[in-house]
């Protein structure tokens, strides 16, 4: 298809900053009316329902797929339908996310966070927001829109990134369980 895919894989809480990435959102598919722009948001939490009132506010219904909550084996699969991954949280001990993302080589954006200088130490790697502001957010989000090259040329230092940083011979999952034991 001709959808540009932004994603989110993350809690539903308000620290994530979901409602400010839906807000930048939309001033994409304002700005860009003749594009057909999506953001897939999968997991589940407090803010489900405000989320969806501000979807149905900015009339996103057909632009937004709520997802829900999927386990940890389907997360590559929907991964791989994103054409960016945002993760714009206020605090990040380890992206998980971002990092399976890097590993699918999807491009991401983050904030400006130390939890994620170890993936992302620099713009060379993947897009980091000024600040969380639906403004901000949206520059970032714009670059990777309007710029095939610098989507794709980052989504190949973040695969490299990940790969030496942690050459592992295991799959991804089990990245994870060693941080969920040492967190």
């Amino acid at each position: 298809t001709n959808d540009f895919t932004f994603g989110i894989v993350k809690g539903l809480e308000p620290i994530y900053n979901i409602d400010k990435t839906i807000i930048a959102f939309y001033s994409l598919v304002k700005k860009y009316s003749h594009l057909s722009l999506k953001l897939k948001i999968v997991g589940d939490g407090s803010q489900k329902n405000n989320l969806m009132d501000l979807i149905n506010y900015y009339g996103l219904q057909n632009n937004v797929e709520m997802v829900g909550f999927v386990s940890h084996e389907q997360i590559p699969l929907h991964l791989n339908t994103m054409d960016v991954l945002i993760n714009v949280s206020e605090a990040e001990s380890f992206g998980v996310s971002v990092a399976e993302a890097m590993a699918c080589q999807i491009p991401v954006i983050v904030s400006d966070l130390d939890g994620f200088k170890d993936l992302i130490p620099d713009e060379n790697i993947g897009l980091i927001t000024r600040s969380t502001s639906p403004l901000d957010i949206s520059i970032s989000m714009e670059k990777y829109l309007v710029n095939n090259e610098l989507r794709s040329t980052l989504a190949k230092n973040a695969l490299q990134r990940i790969t030496e940083k942690f050459s592992w011979n295991q799959n991804l999952s089990e990245m994870e369980k060693l941080y969920f034991e040492m967190a």
